[in-house]
């Protein structure tokens, strides 16, 4: 129904010309032997304009019948999954001619596509794509002379960022991201969750950057990444990882009396993640040149520092040193410090073991001497003693 056709003499004369119904129409005016041409000047929306037929008309008298068949041309707009992408604009230009035969906006249902003719070339573009979806490269095709349905996919890929911490390897939320075409202009921007984000605003082909204008805290901002939005049908995933912000602590251990580093390898630190020094985090050694122990490669928080072995002669202390590494710097116990390639120092100091007198101690060890001594001369004399009485004893046991 709907169809505008005519019939055309082999001049080119119109000879009968209507619009099509649910009934046939029957043809007046034709004349036996003669050939004519039945062409469909206008199809209905969402039919293809057919090919002429040409017929000859029989010298019979039974009815001659002449079928025009109109085909139909089907375009889908689907994700690469084969689901139905709703909201994008579709038109379809005619490539010889340029002219937009037909313009919509796709839902969940097949579109049959008016204004085709069979056997002519045609490409379906993209002018509107819904958010979180690439815009597609135009599709070319052709309208076959068959009579079969034929149809056309339009296939919407997808784009997601994934902003991940460079350890873990886990979504980092906090992270303000956006996407800028080769111009500087800013296409997609937002603040990354735990979640991947599905970009908008991309074309296939096209070359942008992703931008990491703000880190989440404690992390260095990323080097931007320079991506193709490929042609392929797949989804597409870039990753951007962000590293911590690390800062090293250097411990000068010093004599209290003398201010000068203590040379010995004997000493160590330990660092906690607790006041009450029971979450060990790490343990440094001395540098027996330096005097120091040095901690590297602490994130962002709160520290807590103890001496865990005394240099030799001198005695452990129990101070504890509150570290706070932040945007702001590093301190200890309040106390902001100093940055030196990429190192942040303060001193610990420590005190001498106490001395015994030393007069005292041979004066003792003297007397112990001495006692000693005398203790060994009654030995002696005691057992000169007991030997005489044994030797008596034998003698009279012989006389008797």
């Amino acid at each position: 129904m709907g169809a505008e056709i005519s019939i055309i003499d082999s001049n080119g004369n119109v000879v009968d010309s209507w619009t099509s119904s649910e009934k046939v129409h029957r043809i007046t005016g034709l004349v036996v032997g003669q050939t004519y041409t039945l062409r469909e000047d206008y199809a209905p929306n969402g039919y293809v304009v057919s090919n002429d037929v040409t017929f000859t008309v029989s010298n019979t008298a039974e009815f001659q019948k002449v079928t025009m068949v109109d085909k139909q041309v089907g375009l889908n707009k689907v994700d690469v999954d084969n689901n139905p992408v709703e909201g994008a604009v579709l038109v379809v230009t005619n490539t010889k001619t340029k002219q937009i035969v037909d313009k919509w906006t796709t839902t969940s249902e097949t579109h049959f596509v008016s204004g085709l003719i069979e056997g002519q070339t045609y490409v379906v573009s993209e002018i509107e794509t819904p958010d979180t979806y690439v815009t597609a490269s135009p599709v070319e095709f052709t309208v076959s002379t068959d009579k079969e349905t034929q149809y056309v996919s339009v296939v919407d890929k997808q784009v997601v960022i994934s902003k991940v911490d460079v350890t873990t390897g886990e979504e980092l939320a906090g992270a303000e991201l956006e996407i800028q075409d080769k111009d500087g202009n800013v296409i997609d921007s937002w603040t990354s969750t735990n979640e991947v984000h599905y970009v908008s605003g991309l074309s296939e082909g096209k070359t942008y950057v992703l931008v990491e204008t703000t880190a989440p805290y404690g992390f260095e901002i990323s080097e931007s990444i320079e991506f193709v939005v490929s042609t392929d049908k797949n989804i597409q995933k870039v990753v951007m990882e962000d590293d911590y912000i690390y800062s090293s602590i250097r411990v000068v251990k010093c004599d209290i009396t003398t201010k000068k580093p203590i040379v010995s390898n004997a000493f160590e630190f330990s660092i906690y993640a607790d006041k009450d020094c029971t979450q060990l985090i790490a343990t440094s050694g001395a540098n027996k040149d330096e005097g120091t122990a040095l901690f590297e490669k602490l994130k962002y928080g709160t520290y807590y520092l103890k001496e865990t072995k005394a240099p030799t002669g001198y005695s452990l202390s129990d101070k504890i040193v509150e570290i706070i590494i932040n945007e702001n710097g590093v301190t200890a116990d309040g106390v902001s410090l100093e940055e030196t390639n990429g190192i942040y120092s303060f001193e610990y100091y420590d005190e001498l073991l106490p001395v015994v007198d030393t007069g005292d101690v041979n004066a003792n060890n003297t007397q112990k001497l001495i006692l000693m001594g005398s203790l060994f001369i009654i030995l002696a004399f005691a057992f000169v003693i007991v030997c005489r009485k044994i030797k008596k004893s034998k003698k009279s046991n012989k006389t008797n």
